[in-house]
């Protein structure tokens, strides 16, 4: 198993998506597993919608091992906003 462990994307899709490539993770291998430990969302210079984009690869189907994904800040901050009971 070859594992590939990022943090803090910020929202930046195309960075994303263009750095695992570069570093061979092929989301279809079932031997690479992806890590991911935290600060998927934020940055106001980002394009809005990246943050969504960056959601969506996350959570694609076409990941065969399905990423582990860990919160961070960011996320523990977005639960905050839109879950306060």
């Amino acid at each position: 198993m070859k594992y590939f462990v990022i943090s803090d994307i910020h929202g930046a899709y195309d960075a994303l998506v263009n750095a695992m490539h570069q570093c061979g993770y092929d989301e279809r291998d079932p031997n690479h597993q992806l890590i991911c430990c935290g600060d998927y969302f934020g940055r106001a210079s980002i394009e809005p919608g990246d943050n969504v984009l960056v959601y969506e690869w996350l959570t694609a189907d076409f990941h065969v091992n399905k990423p582990i994904c860990i919160k961070g800040n960011h996320e523990l901050i977005i639960e905050k906003m839109f879950f306060v009971i």
